[in-house]
């Protein structure tokens, strides 16, 4: 009865133990997807508010194109200097962002290309591509 008792105990101890381990192990992955929640959060603070920098740029143009349309219909003239007067600043910077990223795609894939063929100088274009798109989003193109 004694070592019934034991062993009884021992395999209480074994699953409170395998209790413990699944716990700390959720406690970690909890851990890591609030980290996560929050890195996005952020992430859609920023994001709207480059559309609202976005929105105010377009209600700037809108009104802009307006002014245009008036001196058109009362006969003016237009010219590039009332066109180049509208600068777009969160708009410039969301092209930069989409050609990156465009950028970025290639690179990963001659990235995966060139270690598959174990190609140094394929994963040497894909790093130099990566680079370039790093430089479309400072607005340095070339």
């Amino acid at each position: 009865m004694t070592i019934q008792i034991f062993k009884g105990v021992q395999n209480q101890e074994l699953v409170l133990k395998a209790d413990y381990e699944k716990a700390a192990s959720f406690e970690i992955s909890l851990d890591a997807a609030l980290h996560r929640e929050r890195a996005l959060e952020r992430q859609l603070l920023s994001k709207e508010a480059d559309y609202e920098k976005l929105a105010a740029e377009c209600a700037a143009l809108k009104k802009h194109i307006e002014i245009a349309v008036e001196l058109w219909d009362a006969g003016a003239e237009l010219d590039d200097h009332l066109i180049a007067q509208v600068e777009t600043p969160a708009a410039d910077a969301a092209i930069a962002e989409f050609k990156a990223q465009g950028v970025d795609e290639f690179a990963a894939v001659k990235i995966a290309i060139g270690e598959e063929e174990e190609e140094p100088s394929i994963i040497y274009a894909g790093k130099q591509a990566k680079l370039f798109a790093g430089k479309l989003r400072s607005g340095v193109e070339a």
